[in-house]
């Protein structure tokens, strides 16, 4: 059945209170709210099910708790068409299994989009149980327990199969089965290590601070198992491989130069993750998080699900780190990638760096929030070409506009499909930098002003572009389009604190102001000038309608505006 047929987030409404439980498979519509101490316990006494919710929000309070069973193969499970969001910390996921669970994959919440996930699991759980975040999907992974802990020795060369003595069970020489959970460490006397056939351990473990290893070979690591990668070595691995619990690294450096499939990435602070060109991240909800560090994406990917590049709490010292997208589809299929930065001081930047020709097609890019100061930049690198974001970007609400940056230090970036509707929405501003060229396609949807500084130029192609008053304080603001500057938005020209070159170049385009002033500055000179101009050849005209003050050719001098 279903609770309450109103529609969207003003819809009826449903708190399920304190010791009390919400159940059954059919669908709540309204806005529900579960409150500290009460529980969601999709299904039914009799049989395991799914309660579905939306498109209204679902809300998890602290210390509320999630029931969920596990029949053959099967679970109970909570979908959404909207937001699930959590509040606070505590959330317990209480597992209980009919008879024997089975090793596998089970999603516990499937929705639009899940907000600050903070989920506890709660004793009882069957062994091996363990939950993970992927993407906008809570999920229960459950594996066997290992039939026995082996430890690589490579005494009879590098083969990993079923019948070579190249293990240690215990101190004593051991073939692998499956089910054994392995681990590599500087003891190993082969490092080059060639599977053969399908290998199902219960998990891996490469653990080393000399010794580099590479997992290769025709054989696939498989099944519900995962990779850690742990001390200060390399691995790199290679071939094809499909296992679906998660790949961490927590030191060190991970070189991925074939593909896997299924599993999630979470690379820790100060490790390094470095892929390949033309291998593949394959999978239909894996989440990839990156901390601080430089690491690399290359694609072709074909994954789907959500990409974190967080570096708060990560920072050392002083020093720009980059997450660097290469080729096609670095990022897959991925709905979103979130960008959040962090440093104890000002000079630190953290970078979504797209290098030479890259195109990022239908991913959102997020800006996220951070204490402190913070600097996150959309980057089209230094090596020439151009640099292509064809999705919406949303910024999430850091107060200066000057520590969030799209900067291209050569060659072009383009953010926006070329005639297409992408936006960049938020409740703050942002800044242009670079001395490179900077094409904007997007609308611009922000409630401050905008910022544009460094010697290189922005061209703005949207005709209906909404934000508040901007100071440009260098380098060349040019118009793609009639009124490609915003109509409601006072025009400032000039850097009050150097000498700098600023220019608004209508390029032929007619464009409305509400207002046009200059910086009045000291620096003022040949050095340091603010232009309005179109070219000879391109005529055009500026219409200023006076809602806000004009404010030109102050007695500072070197403000010009030229052109037909």
């Amino acid at each position: 059945g279903s609770i309450s047929d109103g529609t969207g987030y003003d819809g009826p409404k449903v708190s399920v209170g304190k010791d009390t439980y919400l159940g059954g498979t059919g669908t709540v519509y309204g806005t529900t709210q579960i409150a500290m101490g009460g529980h969601l316990a999709p299904g039914h006494a009799d049989a395991i099910g799914t309660l579905n919710f939306g498109p209204a929000r679902l809300r998890l309070n602290a210390t509320s708790t999630l029931h969920i069973r596990l029949g053959d193969g099967t679970n109970d499970c909570v979908r959404s068409t909207g937001d699930v969001t959590c509040s606070g910390t505590g959330i317990q996921v209480a597992v209980t299994a009919n008879g024997v669970a089975k090793p596998g994959v089970y999603p516990r919440i499937a929705a639009a989009n899940l907000s600050a996930p903070s989920f506890t699991l709660a004793p009882g759980a069957p062994e091996g149980s363990t939950l993970a975040v992927q993407g906008n999907r809570l999920v229960l992974y459950v594996k066997e327990p290992a039939a026995r802990s082996l430890v690589w020795s490579g005494a009879q060369g590098n083969a990993w199969d079923a019948s070579t003595e190249n293990w240690l069970a215990d101190g004593a020489a051991a073939t692998f089965t499956d089910g054994d959970a392995v681990s590599f460490t500087d003891a190993g006397t082969e490092t080059n290590v060639e599977i053969s056939g399908n290998v199902a351990p219960s998990g891996v473990s490469v653990s080393s601070e000399t010794a580099n290893y590479t997992l290769g070979g025709t054989g696939s690591i498989t099944g519900f198992c995962g990779v850690v990668k742990a001390g200060a070595s390399t691995l790199t691995l290679e071939g094809s491989h499909a296992y679906q619990m998660p790949t961490e690294v927590k030191e060190g450096k991970l070189v991925l130069k074939g593909s896997v499939r299924d599993s999630s990435f979470d690379v820790a602070h100060n490790a390094v993750f470095d892929q390949a060109a033309d291998s593949v991240i394959a999978g239909d909800a894996v989440t990839l998080t990156f901390g601080y560090g430089n690491h690399n994406l290359r694609g072709p990917n074909t994954f789907r699900g959500t990409v974190n590049y967080v570096t708060t709490g990560g920072h050392t010292g002083k020093g720009d780190v980059s997450l660097n997208l290469w080729g096609t589809r670095p990022l897959g299929y991925a709905s979103a990638i979130t960008v959040t930065g962090y440093a104890s001081d000002y000079d630190t930047c953290t970078f979504l760096a797209l290098r030479r020709d890259t195109v990022v097609e239908d991913v959102r890019f997020v800006f996220g929030t951070a204490p402190g100061n913070y600097r996150a930049f959309l980057l089209n690198a230094n090596d020439g070409g151009a640099g292509s974001w064809y999705g919406d970007v949303e910024l999430q609400g850091i107060a200066n506009k000057a520590q969030q940056y799209f900067r291209s230090d050569g060659g072009t970036l383009v953010i926006g499909r070329p005639g297409g509707t992408n936006v960049i929405t938020g409740p703050t501003g942002f800044s242009f930098r670079g001395g490179g060229t900077i094409h904007v396609h997007s609308r611009i949807e922000t409630p401050s002003g905008l910022g544009r500084d460094d010697a290189g130029t922005v061209v703005l192609f949207c005709p209906s572009n909404a934000y508040g008053d901007t100071t440009c304080v260098q380098g060349t603001v040019q118009l793609g389009g009639a009124n490609g500057w915003c109509t409601n938005a006072q025009m400032s020209l000039g850097k009050g604190s150097a000498s700098a070159h600023v220019a608004f170049n209508l390029d032929g385009f007619d464009q409305t102001l509400c207002g046009l002033r200059e910086v009045q500055t000291a620096y003022a000179g040949p050095n340091s000038t603010r232009v309005v101009s179109t070219p000879a050849d391109k005529p055009a005209t500026l219409t200023l309608d006076q809602r806000s003050d004009t404010v030109w050719g102050s007695s500072y001098g070197f403000s010009y505006i030229r052109g037909p």
